[in-house]
């Protein structure tokens, strides 16, 4: 099954983590067969616990099969921020899913200041 048939699903825990501070989702978003997110976990949690407590959760609770393992990049500064966003905006598109990236419906934001779910295409 791919990722993207329970997207509705992945993209509710990860409003459910960020709803309960257990990490700050700048960008999230599901393709067929993986996940982005630019993501900040707080400094008493490691990125791995974090990543490995939800995707555990959504294999327990729903079936969802993940890769045991996950890549992270640290972000250096803004402009690698922006660069990091770009591309996981425009992943469906360089797969040939979509034509534009807004037109991409398995994706969720947070805007920095507020922490509100906002727009981000």
């Amino acid at each position: 099954m791919e990722l993207a048939e329970r997207a509705d699903v992945i993209l509710s825990a990860a409003r459910f983590y960020q709803s309960t501070a257990k990490w700050f989702l700048y960008l999230f978003l599901v393709m067929p067969d993986h996940i982005h997110m630019l993501v900040h976990v707080p400094p008493e949690r490691t990125l791995a616990d974090v990543i490995g407590h939800w995707k555990s959760y959504l294999t327990t609770q729903y079936g969802i099969r993940f890769q045991p393992n996950f890549f992270d990049t640290r972000i250096r500064d803004s402009e690698h921020f922006a660069e990091k966003w770009n591309y996981i905006c425009k992943n469906p598109v360089a797969k040939g899913l979509v034509a534009m990236p807004r037109e991409w419906p398995h994706s969720i934001a947070f805007d920095r200041s507020t922490g509100q779910e906002r727009k981000h295409r």
